[in-house]
């Protein structure tokens, strides 16, 4: 067999086989065939990733894509460059505009793309965020912008595509309307038996009103954020209702963005063994110029915290896969599945982190995005660290 693409000498990394070791990667058509030794004998075409970490396409969980409005960057800049293959935009289109974000992201868009539903009917285009002139009015301070019919319906229409929902409750988002919404949204989420995931940022509600309500396989996304509304109480211990809630199945997201992660809570946090079961940037206009900036820049803010490499690929690969209902064929190497690959180096040095709450530590090693392959084809290339080109089937390049 001559395989169409192998990747030769990479540190091979896939959690859900718990496989860490040298070898080559075969690639035919858009899937991933074999892994093994020597495979560059029978390949069209090698790319020499010795050095370099080979791990299953990043799937970024929570960040806003829809191109129009306040809230949405262009996936296929923001995500390639930082080895994400699959986005799930968390909440930017509701019902009313769930269309626009088929018709012009998941169609159009080299990434793959899922979505969880805002259960506002226009999503975030009915909230009016001005930070710089401290102008914030909520989707859902008015409970009349949700049409749970239409909810269902859209759901029913794109299955495969919508994942989830998702509602923001907080003050900022919901005004007073908080809980309300969460147990409007949890009946939606029975209903359509999807998987609910809730924002908490400035209370009301507080995070230990929220948690009780949520179902295993529910999701808190912020769970990360800085003192207000943290998973900590006063003496720094994760709050009771968090380890009731991680015991019964809840899972616990990160959701930097621009207001949500602190490194003093996600230390305590670690420290504590309370891990992220998901890592994801929440990237969108307002974060993309930092402190989110992306998916790696936020997964080697966990590495400098001591979060194991192991930890923070597991929680942009194969958990988000999970969670998504498609680890059938993305989030692993394994033979069978999509040949979506991050390629990785591991840089030392010193690199400033900051968080939302303008708080720095320096990271000493760090994760450098090499290249990043989509259903076989190679979508990104590091210039700084490779010279591939789009090799032709006759070409060997080593």
């Amino acid at each position: 067999m001559k395989y169409k693409i192998v990747l030769a000498g990479g540190r091979v990394l896939d959690p859900k086989t718990n496989f860490d070791t040298v070898a080559d990667v075969a690639i035919l058509g858009d899937k991933i065939v074999y892994i093994g030794k020597d495979l560059h004998k029978s390949a069209l075409a090698v790319y020499n990733v010795k050095e370099c970490l080979v791990c299953p396409g990043f799937i970024d969980f929570h960040a806003h894509v829809l191109p129009y409005g306040t809230w949405g960057v262009s996936p296929d800049d923001v995500g390639p460059p930082s080895g994400v293959t699959t986005f799930v935009d968390m909440g930017t289109a509701g019902p009313n505009t769930i269309a626009e974000l088929i018709e012009t992201r998941v169609k159009k868009a080299t990434v793959r793309i899922f979505c969880y539903i805002h259960i506002a009917y226009n999503g975030l285009e009915d909230a009016i965020y001005d930070p710089r002139n401290l102008r914030i009015i909520g989707e859902l301070e008015d409970m009349r912008r949700i049409v749970p019919a239409r909810i269902i319906a859209t759901i029913k229409q794109h299955p495969e595509i919508i994942r989830g929902i998702k509602v923001r409750a907080s003050i900022e988002a919901a005004g007073s309307n908080g809980i309300l919404l969460i147990h409007l949204a949890k009946e939606l989420a029975q209903a359509t038996g999807r998987r609910l995931a809730v924002h908490i940022g400035e209370p009301p509600p507080t995070a230990r009103e929220v948690l009780p309500l949520l179902r295993p396989g529910d999701i808190l996304t912020h769970a990360f954020r800085g003192p207000i509304n943290a998973l900590l109480d006063s003496s720094g211990a994760i709050i009771q209702e968090a380890q009731a809630a991680r015991a019964r199945g809840v899972l616990f997201d990160v959701g930097h963005g621009q207001g949500s992660f602190s490194f003093y809570v996600a230390q305590q946090m670690l420290m504590q063994g309370f891990l992220p079961d998901l890592i994801s940037s929440d990237v969108h206009s307002f974060s993309i110029h930092g402190p989110a900036y992306n998916l790696i820049t936020t997964m080697n803010k966990f590495m400098t915290l001591g979060l194991p490499l192991s930890s923070i690929i597991r929680a942009v690969t194969w958990h988000p896969a999970v969670v998504l209902e498609a680890h059938q064929y993305i989030g692993s190497l394994e033979p069978g599945y999509k040949a979506d690959i991050s390629i990785l180096k591991i840089e030392e040095g010193e690199h400033h982190l900051y968080d939302t709450q303008g708080e720095k530590i320096i990271a000493y090693k760090w994760l450098v995005p090499i290249a990043t392959f989509k259903d076989g084809r190679l979508l990104w290339k590091n210039k700084d660290y490779v010279d591939w080109d789009n090799l032709p089937s006759s070409y060997i390049h080593d």
